[in-house]
């Protein structure tokens, strides 16, 4: 996935001394976006975790998890409003798509109370998967990569 490469060239020179204070934060997205891709013969996943305030964490492992992730930068203010804008106006919400392949890539938005999940085959959807989710995932990294201060 295009944002997984992106960031993972941002990752290496970013340290966890420099995380945003929550009380700093006016704007929060409504929801933690997880993205991962990876499976193979190696069951390897690398990613990314976007919490409510916009730090930016990389994570790697068979499986997500919390502890062992790596911050490497935040988005700023305008970032999250334009993400929290796309999930409302999209409806990536009501999309169902549960695709796997050799290598496999999703996106999970969380919220308080569930969590909403979407993956495709391979690191970028091809046609093979809904206009929408696409379109999402395109506009997403846009967002994140465009003026990113990390």
């Amino acid at each position: 996935m295009y944002l997984s490469i992106t960031l993972l060239t941002i990752a290496a020179g970013c340290s966890t001394a420099t995380l945003i204070n929550e009380a700093e934060k006016s704007v929060l997205l409504e929801h933690n976006i997880i993205t991962g891709t990876g499976g193979g013969f190696s069951g390897y996943y690398e990613g990314y975790d976007i919490d409510v305030v916009g730090n930016v964490n990389h994570w790697q492992g068979i499986s997500y998890d919390r502890a062992k992730r790596i911050y490497v930068g935040s988005l700023g203010t305008t970032q999250i409003e334009k993400i929290n804008s796309l999930i409302s106006e999209s409806d990536i919400l009501n999309t169902q798509y549960d695709g796997k392949g050799n290598i496999t890539t999703f996106i999970t938005l969380k919220d308080s109370s569930k969590a909403h999940r979407i993956s495709w085959a391979g690191i970028s959807p091809d046609r093979k998967v809904p206009e929408s989710i696409r379109d999402f995932n395109s506009r997403l990294n846009e967002i994140i990569t465009i003026n990113s201060n990390y």
